[in-house]
């Protein structure tokens, strides 16, 4: 019920507001909060601020004001992120330590209701004529673009999880050798 509460709860939201055109203007509070918000997304498992950055159109305008060490975004955001990791984490591991399962399932509903809410708010968007005309893109072109895209981080998930496949391996030899010495 969680989970599907708070992916219907966070999708209508979403929805709602991308519908009445919601776009936050860059300022120095907006800035604190998204690196609150980037915080949040470190010491919680899961949870995806970059669907809420995307949302709110800040992270592209985020992404490029760091890229040109623009201290006035920068500065803000970390001082947000330590803040939160500082300010939260206590209780974001107590929450996971008393309600895990809750917990689980309310930030899989996050992250699956921001992700769908993305597609009428965003990405459809991106498809049509004026959108892909301020993209400089053929429809053909963006297609063919998503695809590969979709190959590239199916490939590159699958590596990593070979990556993690293999350390997960040494771990377990390390702790057995580290038992069999005690």
């Amino acid at each position: 019920m969680i989970l599907v509460g708070s992916a219907v709860g966070i999708f209508v939201l979403m929805l709602i507001a991308g519908n009445a055109s919601l776009t936050v203007a860059p300022s120095i509070p907006v800035w604190l909060g998204s690196g609150a918000l980037i915080g949040l997304g470190l010491i919680v498992p899961g949870l995806s601020p970059s669907n809420f950055l995307i949302f709110f159109d800040l992270y592209d305008k985020m992404s490029a004001d760091i890229a040109a060490l623009q201290l006035a975004t920068i500065i803000p955001i970390a001082i947000g992120g330590i803040a939160c990791v500082l300010l939260a984490s206590k209780v974001v591991a107590w929450m996971f330590d008393t309600h895990y399962s809750r917990m689980y399932h309310l930030i899989l509903g996050l992250v699956v209701g921001s992700s769908v809410a993305l597609f009428p708010t965003k990405v459809l968007p991106a498809y049509t004529t004026q959108g892909l005309a301020d993209s400089g893109l053929s429809l053909g072109v963006a297609l063919a673009f998503a695809a590969a895209m979709l190959v590239v981080g199916t490939v590159a998930s699958y590596l990593f999880s070979k990556v993690e496949d293999r350390v997960a391996s040494r771990r377990e030899a390390i702790e057995k050798a580290a038992g069999a010495a005690e």
